[in-house]
């Protein structure tokens, strides 16, 4: 009498306790033929999860990488603003502190010219007369405005529309 996985019985058995030693036996085998089948699916999974971390890795090796790029362009962006604004104020300083140069016109600078216009008893300047509270203050952020934080903002925005 032949079994489907290849174990041998005699044709006949002579006791109970044969019987239960070979169902043993062939149950350890199939035990055994288990484990081993279970510890080839795990070492698949274990290569899979290797490869999976490897190429994370690399993924995040190239992302840290291009990050390291965009902020060395980013600060070298912001240097050379930062330069620009600081030879501007230094063209502006040096233009007696008036960032446009006007010319004088002295048809309509005499008071003569424009006698119906002079007033001698009055002040020229409306802040000695209307003091603003404010003026004591310095400004927080003297060379910003709205024109040079829309100019930031375009200038920072270039690298990262890369993506």
């Amino acid at each position: 009498m032949n079994s489907g996985r290849g174990v041998h019985y005699p044709a006949f058995l002579q006791t109970l306790e044969e019987v239960e030693l070979a169902y043993k036996r062939e149950a350890d085998e199939l035990g055994r033929i288990r484990d081993k089948e279970e510890d080839e699916e795990n070492h698949k999974h274990r290569e899979a999860v290797r490869e999976i971390r490897e190429n994370y890795l690399k993924n995040l090796a190239i992302i840290r990488g291009s990050y390291v790029k965009q902020k060395e362009e980013l600060i070298q962006i912001d240097a050379q603003r930062m330069m620009q604004q600081a030879s501007q104020q230094n063209m502006h300083t040096s233009g007696f502190g008036h960032p446009y140069k006007q010319t004088s016109y002295p048809e309509y600078s005499s008071s003569a010219g424009n006698a119906h216009y002079s007033v001698s008893n009055l002040p020229a300047d409306s802040r000695t007369r209307y003091p603003n509270p404010m003026d004591g203050y310095p400004p927080s952020r003297p060379h910003d405005s709205y024109d040079d934080f829309c100019q930031r903002r375009n200038e920072y925005g270039k690298p990262f529309d890369r993506f």
